[in-house]
Order: C-alpha cells, then sequence, then structure tokens
C-alpha cells in the first residue's frame, strides 16, 4: 500500500509494478539490511520505511528519465507539462504526497473526536455545522466558520435531523473516512430535544445566535489540542 500510495500517476497505479517493488523491499531486508537494523536506535516500521521509500524514489527517477526520452509516451501518461517538472524532483513529490497523506489523516481525526465529542449533542451539531459543513458549500470563503449560515442551515430541523443530514454529507465528501456520531453525542439527545426545532430551542431555553460562533471557537481550540496529543502520543 505504501509503495502504491508513493508512485501512482494521478489516480492510476500500476499494481504489478508496486508488488515487485514491495518484494523488492522485502529481500532487501532480508538480506541485506537486517543486520543495520541492529545497530540502529529506530522502530521496525520505520526503518523499513525508509528502504521502501528508497525504492519508491528510484522507480520515479527511472520514470522520469523514460519520460523524457519521449513526449509522447508522457502525454499517453497523462503527465502534463507542470507535473513533468515536477518529476524532474522525485523526492519532492514523495515529500508532496506525504505531506497531504497526513493532513488528510489529521483531517480524519479531526472530524472522529468532534462527532464522539460528550456534551450538549445540540453544541455538537450546531459546530459541526458552523466549522465543517460551511465549508463545503463555500470552498473560496476565507472564513474558519459561519454562525449564520450554520444557523440558517439548521433552523428548521431537530438535533436529530441536523446530525442525520451532517452525517450523509461528510461520507459524501469523504467516503473513504466512514464517519459515524458516537455514542456519547446519541445518547444525550434529551427526550424534549427529539421533536424540537433548532430555532425553538435557539430563541427559548438554551442557546442563543452568538453561541454557534462562541461554541465554534471553544470547540476548535479542544478538538485541536485532543489532536496534537494523540499526535504527540504517537510520538513518544
Amino acid at each position: 500500500t505504501y509503495i502504491a500510495s508513493r508512485i501512482k500517476l494521478g489516480s492510476y497505479v500500476d499494481r504489478d509494478t508496486a508488488e515487485e517493488l514491495t518484494q523488492d523491499v522485502m529481500m532487501v531486508i532480508a538480506t541485506k539490511e537486517i543486520h543495520m537494523f541492529e545497530k540502529k536506535d529506530a522502530k521496525f516500521t520505520t526503518f523499513c520505511t525508509a528502504i521502501a521509500k528508497n525504492k519508491a524514489i528510484s522507480y520515479l527517477r527511472k520514470r522520469v528519465r523514460r519520460a523524457e526520452d519521449s513526449f509522447e509516451e508522457a502525454q499517453e501518461e497523462g503527465i502534463t507539462f507542470s507535473s513533468r517538472d515536477l518529476f524532474s524532483n522525485p523526492e519532492k513529490v514523495l515529500l508532496l504526497q506525504e505531506h497531504k497523506l497526513e493532513q488528510i489523516e489529521l483531517l480524519k481525526k479531526y472530524l472522529q473526536l468532534l462527532m464522539g465529542q460528550k456534551g450538549k449533542p445540540y453544541r455538537t451539531a450546531g459546530c459541526c455545522y458552523t466549522m465543517v459543513l460551511f465549508h463545503r458549500y463555500n470552498p473560496d470563503s476565507k472564513e474558519l466558520s459561519s454562525p449564520k449560515w450554520a444557523f440558517e442551515e439548521v433552523r428548521e430541523n431537530t438535533v436529530e435531523e441536523s446530525a442525520d443530514r451532517f452525517e450523509k454529507e461528510i461520507n459524501e465528501w469523504f467516503p473513504r473516512f466512514g464517519l459515524y456520531w458516537g455514542n456519547d453525542f446519541l445518547d444525550g439527545i434529551e427526550e424534549k430535544e427529539v421533536d424540537c426545532y433548532i430555532a425553538d430551542m435557539v430563541y427559548q431555553e438554551h442557546f442563543k445566535v452568538k453561541d454557534f460562533e462562541n461554541w465554534s471557537l471553544r470547540m476548535r481550540k479542544k478538538i485541536k489540542d485532543a489532536v496534537m496529543q494523540q499526535e504527540l502520543g504517537l510520538l513518544e
């Protein structure tokens, strides 16, 4: 999987090549490099990943040379002028790919933590619209969140209806994440809130429209801190 994700061209992955490179990595580890691992203070997975990365870079360099030999062949492979420039530096390609994958993984953790929050479900649902779903419909906005947009979206829905819509849309947006509301969220919906529109809750006892913004700011910091703690824990 690691090799395949690093050598893919656009959305195309040469599975045969990926399997051959993976076998090469295993062979190198088994016959040549395993004694070096014993001399290093490193995790075995990190050691294996470094060897796989070197194999991927070597393959990319060879692919670049083949592409440069024939521009027509490069076009058939889907390489544009800009991507050919990138392929002149395979290390940069790998770094960009890894950075993108890291960002995607952090986003997944962020959403998982957000949807698994303890506390009042109407707050969590409101924050999900304010901080996340807003960007699906306003991708060019420079705002981090929009309480006004979120309130207009959920005001005539119940907490449960708003939650169902968010779960459906977030999985359409990021289908590989497989995101679902946590038990704390579902169990936290009070009986009196089941049939209550959020607009009625806003204007009565629970909160004011301004609270959408206040909660989103506090929630953003809370989730960010939780993600950082997880990441630091992995490094220990």
